[in-house]
């Protein structure tokens, strides 16, 4: 009897391990199949944005949300000293206002071109923006309002590209 529960125990015991490393290698595998899936949406989306902004951008000057963005309006070199693009907070420090990572007071001789809305041909605006932004720089607000009477010429997610109607 003894040896059967013995016996009995250790089956157990090989079975539980067995068990457990079938689960951990499931797991593992749909996690890896999530982060596939994922990865081939944001590329998917960072392609479509590109396209966009290298289409729209061999001319144009735009305001994009996120630096990550702007890296996209300036990938192509040899359209670089064309192309000329800046995100909100420089827009804001450029009027001398003081944001969250520029200080009051910056000359606008440090700025290689004019960073305004006037001379902006798109602007990118993103819910980063709209909320987290808008909230801690109150100035921003005015001008996203006078954005969103632009015609927006692109949707993508949360993303939303503005065409500027004097340019």
């Amino acid at each position: 009897m003894k040896r059967f529960l013995l016996l009995t125990l250790l089956a157990l015991g090989v079975l539980g391990i067995g068990l457990y490393f079938v689960d951990a290698n499931l797991r593992a595998r749909a996690r890896a199949d999530a982060d596939r899936a994922l990865a081939a949406q944001a590329r998917l989306f960072a392609n479509s944005v590109d396209r966009l902004l290298q289409w729209r951008m061999s001319e144009a000057f735009t305001f994009a949300a996120l630096p990550s963005l702007r890296g996209f309006a300036a990938s192509d070199e040899a359209a670089q000293r064309r192309q000329r693009a800046a995100d909100f907070e420089q827009m804001l420090a450029f009027d001398g206002v003081t944001t969250l990572n520029y200080s009051k007071g910056i000359t606008r001789a440090r700025f290689v071109f004019t960073p305004t809305l006037d001379n902006a041909t798109y602007v990118i605006v993103d819910n980063l923006w709209r909320g987290w932004a808008a909230e801690r720089m109150p100035l921003l607000r005015n001008y996203l309002r006078q954005i969103e009477l632009w015609q927006r010429v692109m949707q993508q997610g949360e993303f939303d590209v503005y065409r500027n109607p004097k340019r």
